[in-house]
């Protein structure tokens, strides 16, 4: 996705666009294991199926919404955009947050 050059002042030309580094992405990997043992454990060790069952599997999914989506979005939509004058962030999926 192109920069929009009016954001940019008169002299100033884009060096590099960037992501956060890749490695901020191995916690929420380690929580999307976890939740995956969490959900087998329900469903291999717990023989009858009841209520109890639904709610423990909604609530494994809830936390892998929140420990693993979450920052997976947030990830993606954060970019560092370095100038000849300044460093750029930008994040946010709806509205846009930059400094």
């Amino acid at each position: 996705m192109p920069w929009p050059e009016d954001t940019l002042t008169a002299d100033e030309s884009i060096v590099t666009k960037f992501r956060p580094h890749w490695k901020l992405l191995l916690v929420p990997f380690g929580f999307f294991l976890l939740g995956m043992v969490a959900l087998y454990v329900i469903y291999r060790w717990i023989p009858e199926w009841g209520v109890s069952d639904w709610v423990l599997t909604a609530l494994v999914l809830v936390a892998l919404l929140i420990l693993v989506v979450k920052p997976l979005i947030d990830w993606y939509f954060t970019w560092y955009v370095l100038t000849t004058e300044r460093l750029i962030t930008r994040s946010g999926v709806i509205a846009r947050r930059g400094i």
